[in-house]
């Protein structure tokens, strides 16, 4: 569970233009040492979660303008 709440942690940040940057902190990995396919379905959960987030507010952006 504390793998699943660090890896949520990371940060989305999306420019005007649209481009995506996600940071991971170095503290996710760190502490999800387990194994590495933790650390890797962690780490790809938490960006299917981004882009469905980024989708859904992309899509709502579109609507307004």
């Amino acid at each position: 569970m504390n793998s699943f709440l660090t890896s949520r942690a990371s940060t989305v940040s999306l420019s005007r233009e649209g481009h995506m940057s996600i940071i991971i902190p170095s503290a996710t990995i760190s502490l999800s040492l387990a194994s590495e396919t933790a650390i890797t379905f962690m780490f790809l959960s938490s960006l299917m979660i981004e882009y469905l987030i980024i989708s859904a507010v992309e899509s709502m952006a579109v609507i307004t303008e």
